[in-house]
């Protein structure tokens, strides 16, 4: 479970000292990108409308008040005109789409909202540092995945370490993302706001529990106990020989 940790915190100081971009927070809702509808009723994200910011999120689902966009492809070329850094967050939910999308070498890296074994199964290479389980959508994806997959999961039997890669990637969320993240229910009717509060708690009063010392008796009183133990026996043997001289009993 270290290893898990150093797996995540590593990316994440190797993104600091190689790109000054990270992701700054943007929400689906942000109209930023076009949208094409196609044969089979979803749609392809085909255009930038805004070529200006330095972060792009691929969700696989865009709702508003009149539209709802389920995104099951992104045009290989929708990064080509941009000629300014930029970063890309990519939700595991869209199917279709192919290393092409990230030729641009402005764009420096790829943000996946999936874990790195669902990622390979894609079979893109890219140049891009990508870092997993990113995002609004990639810390529900990582809680659904491994903290509660199912509503009886108990979440008290993670490891200290689980607990803390899943602290660190809490921590790490920016403010938007963070809101998406508390209110979300998961699979057991719970807020993940509601469960990490309780986390908190369970391993804090663990590690109380843990690093209190150990009382011993001072030892004066420990002979003492020996003592009094070895004279009670005494006494029991005398009276019980006593009554069985007397014949009070057998």
């Amino acid at each position: 479970m270290i290893k898990s940790l150093l797996l995540f915190l590593f990316p994440m100081l190797m993104l600091m000292s190689n790109s000054s971009l990270v992701l700054t927070g943007l929400t689906k809702e942000n109209s930023y990108l076009t949208f094409s509808i196609k044969s089979d009723d979803t749609y392809i994200i085909d255009g930038i409308s805004d070529d200006s910011l330095n972060e792009y999120r691929l969700y696989s689902l865009y709702e508003g008040e009149n539209y709802s966009y389920v995104v099951s492809e992104i045009d290989d070329h929708l990064f080509d005109d941009i000629n300014h850094d930029i970063v890309v967050l990519i939700s595991r939910d869209i199917t279709t789409f192919s290393v092409n999308l990230f030729n641009n070498q402005h764009v420096l890296s790829i943000y996946y909202t999936g874990s790195e074994t669902h990622w390979n199964t894609r079979s893109i290479s890219s140049s891009q540092t990508i870092y997993f389980y990113q995002g609004d959508e990639g810390f529900i994806n990582y809680w659904n995945d491994t903290v509660r997959p199912t509503s009886s999961s108990d979440v008290c039997l993670m490891s200290k370490e689980d607990y803390t890669v899943l602290k660190s990637m809490y921590d790490s969320l920016t403010a938007a993302d963070k809101l998406v993240v508390n209110t979300y229910v998961d699979k057991a009717n719970q807020t993940i706001e509601d469960t990490m509060v309780y986390l908190s708690k369970y391993f804090s009063n663990e590690n109380k529990s843990n690093n209190q010392p150990k009382k011993n008796l001072p030892q004066d009183m420990t002979i003492g106990i020996i003592v009094s133990v070895a004279i009670f026996g005494m006494t029991t043997i005398c009276i019980f020989y006593i009554l069985k001289r007397q014949g009070i009993i057998k």
